[in-house]
């Protein structure tokens, strides 16, 4: 697996829709920086994607947030809980039901 960082001002991404807004461990609701890399070979499989997540948590301490198919490479969304450090982050629903 070879894995680049890349500068997110690169991207052509609206980072807004993929950036998590909960953590779920200390419910922090603010800002959460993400890191963005470019995986080759592409993250196509369940195998890969578990793969990937050992490796981005061994080498960088990030949890996979999101990943993105980019031609022959994978675009991947790395963040974890600025507060906590927790990696158990998601989307706060904003909606009462």
């Amino acid at each position: 697996m070879n894995v680049q960082e890349i500068d997110p001002d690169t991207l052509q991404v609206n980072q807004g829709n993929i950036t998590p807004s909960y953590c779920f461990e200390c419910e922090f609701d603010g800002y959460f920086p993400l890191n963005f890399f470019k995986v080759k070979p592409n993250i196509e499989t369940e195998t890969q994607m578990k793969e990937a997540s050992i490796y981005f948590e061994a080498h960088f301490g990030f949890q996979i947030y999101r990943s993105l198919c980019s031609g022959d490479n994978s675009i991947v969304a790395a963040s974890k809980c600025p507060k906590c450090g927790s990696r158990d982050l998601g989307m706060k629903s904003t909606k009462s039901w």
